[in-house]
C-alpha cells in the first residue's frame, strides 16, 4: 500500500502550522540511519530505496484522502490548506542515498530527504496489533482511516524549532503553535 497518509498524526498537524505560519516552502533537510545494528550484528545491508523512489514519484493525495485529514485534524481545517494538499507533489524533493545492497553501519545517513517542509509502512501493522492488544488509539493515519482505529498523537522535537529561542517569530506564529499544541 502507497499512500501519503503513512505517517504519524502530528506530521499533518506540524504541516497545517507550517502552511498557517508561511513556512510550508522553507527547505528542510532529513537524514534517515539508524542506531544499532539489529540482531547484535556488526553489519547491516541496506535495502528499500527502490520503494522509497516508488513513493516520492507517486506521491499524490487523493480527495478521499484530504477530506479524511480534514475531519482528523484537531480543531478546524482551512480550504486553503486542503488546496495546498491538492496540489502537493514531490517534485523539488531531492533524495540522495548509499546504493542499495551496501553494508552500512549505525548512525550513518541511509538517505538524506531534502525539499519543501510538508512531509513509510509497517505502521500500520504495528497499529493494528497494538489496538487487538490493547491500545486505545494510533498516530498512524492510514492504520486510523483503514482500521477505524481512534487518531492520537505527539509533536515531533523539529516542530519546535522554527517556534523557539533564536528564530524570529511573530504573533501569528506563536498563537498558530499555540493553538495547534492546545489540541492533544
Amino acid at each position: 500500500m502507497v499512500t501519503p497518509l503513512l505517517t504519524d498524526l502530528y506530521q499533518f498537524i506540524m504541516a497545517y502550522a507550517y502552511w498557517k505560519a508561511g513556512k510550508h516552502q522553507e527547505r528542510a533537510v532529513f537524514d534517515l540511519y539508524f542506531r544499532k545494528n539489529p540482531f547484535g550484528r556488526e553489519y547491516t545491508v541496506f535495502a528499500g530505496l527502490e520503494e522509497c523512489i516508488r513513493f516520492i514519484a507517486n506521491f499524490k493525495f487523493t480527495e478521499d484522502e484530504i477530506s479524511f485529514i480534514r475531519e482528523t485534524l484537531p480543531g478546524s481545517c482551512e480550504d486553503g490548506l486542503c488546496d495546498y494538499l491538492r496540489g502537493l507533489d514531490c517534485s523539488e524533493v531531492e533524495l540522495y542515498a548509499v546504493p542499495e545492497g551496501s553494508v552500512v553501519f549505525p548512525k550513518v545517513p541511509l538517505l538524506r530527504i531534502e525539499g519543501p517542509i510538508a512531509g513509510p509502512h509497517g505502521g500500520i501493522g504495528a497499529s493494528k496489533s497494538c489496538c487487538i492488544g490493547g491500545f486505545d488509539a494510533t498516530s498512524n493515519v492510514a492504520a486510523g482511516r483503514f482500521f477505524g482505529i481512534p487518531l492520537r498523537g505527539t509533536h515531533s522535537h523539529v516542530f519546535v524549532s522554527p517556534y523557539v529561542a533564536g528564530n524570529h517569530h511573530n504573533q501569528l506564529e506563536t498563537s498558530t503553535f499555540v493553538v495547534m499544541m492546545s489540541n492533544f
